[in-house]
């Protein structure tokens, strides 16, 4: 059978934006197909190599720092104890200046949903200002003692 025959048969039915997702991941196979390994009847990509780690990570500390230039971005969690697998999600905590709004925060998120949808990773984010992050309460805080521990400043 061939492949656009069994593309059509496996997704009539389906929403045209999932059908849509499958295609994009299909041609990437197809264009890149060193990067991707079968498992049974799924394919799965393989774990990010460091020079891809680099990119993805320079693209995030490229677009949040052209929506706030001062802001200061944190990867913690596996990613960053070198324990990640391959459905680890990037844990970032953002600090910013000045009063944080809504506006602010989904701005940022915007952006880094942009970057999840293009390099299909999942990016969970923290979003607070330096101010907060430095006050007394959130320094007793555990979570703030590992992030200064394990976090790696992008």
């Amino acid at each position: 059978m061939e492949a656009a025959q069994y593309f059509e048969e496996r997704t009539s039915g389906l929403g045209l934006s999932f059908i849509n997702a499958i295609e994009k991941t299909v041609y990437e196979v197809l264009e890149n197909p060193e990067a991707y390994q079968p498992v049974g009847d799924e394919v799965h990509h393989k774990r990010l190599s460091s020079m891809r780690r680099e990119d993805l990570l320079a693209q995030i500390k490229q677009h949040i720092h052209e929506i706030e230039p001062d802001s200061q971005i944190i990867l913690y969690g596996s990613r960053s104890r070198g324990g990640a697998g391959r459905e680890s999600d990037w844990d970032l905590l953002i600090l910013v200046d000045g009063l944080l709004n809504d506006v602010r925060i989904d701005k940022i998120r915007h952006r880094l949903y942009e970057i999840e949808w293009e390099w299909d990773e999942i990016i969970s984010s923290i979003i607070r200002t330096r101010e907060e992050w430095n006050s007394p309460q959130f320094q007793a805080m555990p979570f703030h003692k590992r992030i200064e521990q394990e976090g790696i400043r992008l």
